[in-house]
């Protein structure tokens, strides 16, 4: 699964990313030249190039840019978005193939009722056995850490740099939740499928919602930046700290 042994850090995918879209059509080459000029066949300017060259093949790998006999340039998909966070989370959760590793790391959190992942050997194991293939190791959920805290999705806590926290910060789940209701009170079990198919996993069967996306709809309705409601002609009612909700409003926009 090439996606995990890119050596990438989040601040360089989005930064590749705007350099492409704003200079495409753009080769490879060029790319690295602008972030690393020097002379490729010095060993210390190539090591330092790496992370670039990663990061070119790592957008490519989740549908954000594609290559033209010109050069690299963004995607159909991703010029859709005005987002560039969305737009990475999206092709992440929906990549397929050998791709959907990162996507693979999300479904097995969103599994879980702890909201804390310990990436030294609990969470290794569980990913093993749920994708064997894929060779699970430290330094792979390292690399994955790194652009999921990136784009807002989890946050390194302890300062021992195992530690996981899984659940998107506020800025993050605002601007999923405006997306997704376009600004107006909207049916909660439609919301919910939608972030589901675009963005993160966060139902299971018969509509209940993932343990750490519950909590995160909680914590943005106590701060008012969303509103919960029932409402009989809306839609489906879900389960949320047990009161059921048919509908949600986002109250702030980020």
């Amino acid at each position: 699964m090439p996606i995990l042994t890119r050596n990438v850090m989040g601040g360089d995918l989005f930064a590749i990313r705007k350099t492409i879209s704003d200079e495409a059509p753009i080769t490879k080459d060029e790319v690295v030249e602008l972030y690393f000029p020097g002379d490729a066949s010095d060993p210390q300017t190539s090591d330092q190039r790496k992370p670039i060259q990663d990061a070119i093949e790592f957008l490519a790998e989740c549908n954000q840019i594609q290559h033209s006999d010109k050069g690299y340039e963004l995607t159909e998909t991703a010029v859709e978005f005005g987002d560039a966070h969305l737009s990475l989370l999206h092709g992440i959760r929906t990549a397929d193939g050998e791709e959907s590793a990162y996507n693979d790391v999300l479904e097995c959190l969103a599994e879980q009722s702890a909201v804390l992942a310990d990436r030294s050997g609990e969470l290794i194991d569980e990913m093993s056995d749920r994708v064997p293939s894929a060779n699970w190791n430290e330094q792979k959920l390292r690399y994955w850490a790194r652009v999921m805290e990136e784009i807002g999705v989890t946050k390194e806590v302890y300062d021992d740099e195992m530690t996981t926290m899984f659940g998107p910060n506020r800025s993050l789940a605002l601007r999923v939740l405006v997306d997704v209701t376009e600004n107006k009170t909207a049916p909660l079990a439609t919301v919910l499928t939608n972030i589901d198919e675009d963005y993160l996993p966060v139902i299971g069967d018969g509509m209940e919602i993932a343990p750490y996306f519950e909590r995160t709809l909680l914590s943005l309705q106590e701060s008012n930046d969303v509103q919960l409601r029932t409402v009989s002609d809306i839609g489906q009612s879900v389960d949320i700290d047990g009161t059921g909700y048919s509908a949600i409003e986002v109250m702030s926009n980020e």
